[in-house]
């Protein structure tokens, strides 16, 4: 009867000695990913304060009205526009 308890004890063991490594695996591979979601969200958080900054902008400049001088020098600096007798000069020496 002794021998027969002992390897029920065992068995036992053996099993909650397995559940408590499957428990650990599980609880490690978990905090690995959330600690990959809290460095994606954080990621996510600065782009988006970045884009409400953009956007802060884009809308400064609608409720101010597009005055001629920033039309003149996105015309100018962004799109390569120039006055009809406007004669442009490039440097092309690399100095």
């Amino acid at each position: 009867m002794k021998h027969k308890k002992k390897k029920s004890n065992i068995f036992i063991v053996l099993t909650l000695v397995c559940l408590l490594a499957y428990l650990s695996f599980f609880i490690v591979q978990n905090q690995i990913k959330l600690n990959e979601l809290k460095k994606d969200s954080e990621i996510k958080r600065h782009q988006l304060d970045a884009l409400k900054r953009v956007n802060r902008e884009m809308e400064k400049n609608i409720d101010d009205g597009l005055d001629d001088e920033y039309v003149e020098s996105i015309a100018r600096e962004r799109l390569g526009f120039a006055y009809a007798d406007e004669k442009i000069f490039i440097d092309t020496s690399g100095n």
